[in-house]
């Protein structure tokens, strides 16, 4: 057994190396979050509606104004460049395109995205604990806290213009998607905002704290993976639980952080703060999880007739899509085809912007 191995895990008592005993250090890091929970469950035991709106469909009484999107700008970032992105990354950016003539369609790579926004200025771009998905999920609370407009993940395929929804469910000046599963209020793949909203500022500070306040020395460790592995099927039961993760005793036993731990963020300023909750409830209460359909009908055996004919009626505003998915399988193949086939045709002096200056 190397020494670089060996993980001290200060309030357990002991260390703990990889190998049969790594159990044990997943117990004492459990007994911590079991008294952590019982003491926030505790604590906290007045109900929270993770969408009220969206349990009855209807919006917020007595509004009495409406906001607008004032940043027409679409934001995405495929790292290594658009050019070479697989060509379900690139059928999604043409559909933000085209269904969007009005927007400003700006599509970041690595080297361009320094021209709006530059990581060194809010975290070391060197650390080795922060994955691709994580600078991204940073970039895209940076771009928007900067410039506003939407940030739309590159593996959403758009099914319907901005302008035919979005106004109406922008009323408190920031929209996301609800609940795409038990333990996420909010889908992080897309949100509109302005640049000075409540929502994304708190957000924007949170997510900065988190990663600047330690390094997550176990993330790219056997032993933090098996330990992030143990706790998950635990603390994802539901949206308080989740907010465990960030627990300060939690994160001195772990050092590693959980792949949704944005989304938990998110939850916990839902969870501790009467305001940004009041917030939230004004947001157009949209769900997330039908638009995963496509991908759900993929993993059936006879998933593509149902797929076809969901595409023919289903009036969503997006799909979110994988890249990984294999074009060439008679399911993803038939899909892709439909979906394409909905993409209004080109729209005269309207292109992509690939890395040109940033907007003033």
């Amino acid at each position: 057994m190397t020494q670089h191995n060996i993980v001290r895990l200060e309030d357990v008592t002991k260390t703990y190396r990889l190998g049969s005993v790594s159990v044990r250090a997943v117990a004492g890091i459990s007994q911590a979050v079991d008294a952590a929970t019982n003491s926030a469950l505790t604590l906290r035991r007045r109900p929270v509606h993770v969408g009220s709106p969206a349990a009855t469909g209807s919006r917020s009484p007595g509004k009495t104004f409406e906001l607008r999107v004032e940043n027409r700008t679409i934001w995405t970032l495929w790292h290594q460049g658009f050019a070479d992105a697989p060509p379900l990354v690139q059928a999604c950016l043409e559909s933000w395109r085209r269904f969007n003539p009005a927007w400003r369609v700006i599509a970041l790579d690595r080297h361009s995205l320094p021209d709006y926004f530059d990581i060194a200025e809010v975290i070391d771009p060197a650390r080795r604990d922060l994955d691709v998905i994580k600078i991204s999920n940073l970039t895209r609370l940076c771009l928007l806290r900067r410039y506003g407009g939407l940030w739309t993940d590159a593996t959403v395929f758009c099914l319907r213009p901005l302008d035919d929804w979005l106004d109406d469910a922008y009323d408190a000046g920031f929209f996301a998607f609800r609940n795409p599963a038990r333990d996420r209020m909010m889908a992080t793949w897309l949100i509109a905002s302005e640049p000075d909203n409540p929502l994304l500022v708190a957000l924007h500070a949170a997510f900065l704290d988190f990663v600047n306040r330690r390094q997550f020395s176990n993330q790219n460790t056997a032993l933090g993976r098996y330990v992030v592995d143990r706790l998950t099927p635990v603390l994802r039961q539901d949206v308080r639980r989740t907010t465990l993760w960030l627990n300060p005793l939690v994160q001195s036993l772990l050092r590693a952080y959980p792949y949704f731990f944005f989304h938990y963020l998110f939850n916990r300023l839902i969870l501790t703060r009467p305001d940004l909750r009041a917030l939230w409830e004004r947001v157009g209460p949209i769900e997330a999880r039908p638009l995963h359909t496509l991908q759900n009908y993929a993993r059936e055996p006879d998933g593509l007739a149902d797929a076809l004919s969901e595409l023919e009626r289903g009036d969503w505003q997006v799909q979110k899509l994988n890249w990984r998915s294999d074009l060439a399988t008679p399911y993803w193949s038939a899909v892709m085809r439909q979906l394409t086939d909905r993409v209004p045709q080109e729209s005269p002096g309207h292109s992509v912007q690939l890395a040109d200056g940033p907007s003033r």
